[in-house]
């Protein structure tokens, strides 16, 4: 079960800071502006204005490419309701990390076109372009485009009134998809769902780890030639050595009322677990996480594990400030386990 609910419902209205619901989701849309930015390259960005913003955790408004504002309106014209969902999008090379090798390996990796096949289920990006949503002062690259899944449905039989289920087979083609929006400068995703049964999170980053490997190898092999032809003797393998192979990970960041929300679920909570990420080269969060980080970090670890444990129940009100504080930086994976007033088991965590 995942407490997280980093998501954002659609309602196009006027302006409202206090327009936000008390029993549907703690970060909501409340108003799309349309605004010009001086010197922005390529397509004119819009901006939506949110309450409660995971990106900086108060009332705020993000730049984001107008095809985004577009697919939103038309979601709303069709009556539909779909959820944007906000995720930091971690991703290394050894010590490297994405800024590093954009222009390598990042940029390529998700604009040209590819294919990642699982079954008979494909998944591809499409119409992938690399945005300023700032303006040549201060830009703010971001890689847009839409993550599409394509499979056959098929089906062997149906339910028939007055006769019960009779075969019937048929098939039709089926393509559900998600608009996508990567902001280089800070590593967050926003990740709006199209249609319905759209892909989620987990295939999108198993679909964008299987293209940037498929880059890197294409990068270490430009490396290899350029070298070998200079007449240096050097082996593929000491590239891999030198550059490694990416690694992507993809963290929701769930709001604090979202939080809140569910561990006031819990009777008793009696475990908290922290595991710290790798972080991107940006680090947010309370100095705690910082100073820890910093002193395990003469022993390279990839993954971090704190662990908070009272068998009497943790306070709940100190334990939404310290995991509402730690989620808030995507750079941790939070798993929370106690149980409710029934004395029934319940297990959640924000992956």
């Amino acid at each position: 079960m995942a407490f997280k609910r980093s998501s954002v419902r659609f309602r196009l209205a006027p302006p409202n800071p206090k327009g936000r619901s008390s029993d549907g989701p703690a970060l909501l849309v409340f108003g799309i502006v349309d605004r010009p930015r001086k010197g922005a390259i390529g397509a004119r960005p819009a901006w939506i204005a949110l309450s409660g913003c995971p990106f900086c955790c108060h009332s705020a408004q993000i730049a984001v490419p107008r095809s985004l504002i577009m697919a939103i309106r038309l979601e709303s014209a069709r009556m539909r309701q779909h959820t944007v969902t906000f995720a930091n999008f971690l991703c290394h090379f050894g010590n490297a990390n994405l800024l590093d090798l954009a222009e390598e390996v990042v940029i390529p990796a998700i604009l040209k076109s590819r294919v990642r096949r699982y079954g008979e289920t494909s998944y591809r990006l499409h119409d992938t372009k690399l945005e300023n949503l700032g303006n040549d002062e201060k830009p703010k690259l971001a890689l847009t485009g839409q993550f599409i899944k394509t499979l056959s449905l098929t089906r062997s039989q149906i339910y028939v009134d007055g006769k019960g289920i009779e075969k019937s087979e048929a098939s039709i083609e089926s393509a559900p998809s998600v608009f996508f929006v990567l902001y280089l400068h800070n590593h967050r995703l926003v990740y709006f769902a199209e249609t319905a049964f759209a892909p989620d999170l987990k295939a999108f980053s198993a679909t964008v780890q299987r293209f940037l490997l498929d880059a890197h190898c294409e990068y270490v092999n430009k490396i290899y030639k350029a070298r070998r032809s200079a007449g240096e003797k050097v082996t593929k393998r000491e590239i891999y050595i030198e550059t490694p192979k990416p690694i992507v990970s993809i963290v929701p960041l769930p709001s604090h009322d979202d939080i809140a929300s569910f561990i006031n679920r819990y009777a008793k909570l009696k475990k908290i677990r922290f595991k710290l990420l790798k972080p991107n080269a940006d680090i947010e969060g309370h100095k705690l996480w910082e100073d820890f980080r910093s002193y395990q970090s003469p022993l390279m670890p990839e993954v971090m594990v704190v662990d908070v444990y009272n068998p009497n129940g943790i306070p709940k009100p100190a334990a939404i400030g310290h995991v509402s504080d730690a989620a808030k930086s995507g750079n941790q994976i939070i798993s929370l386990s106690g149980q409710d007033k029934d004395g029934n088991s319940v297990n959640g965590n924000n992956d």
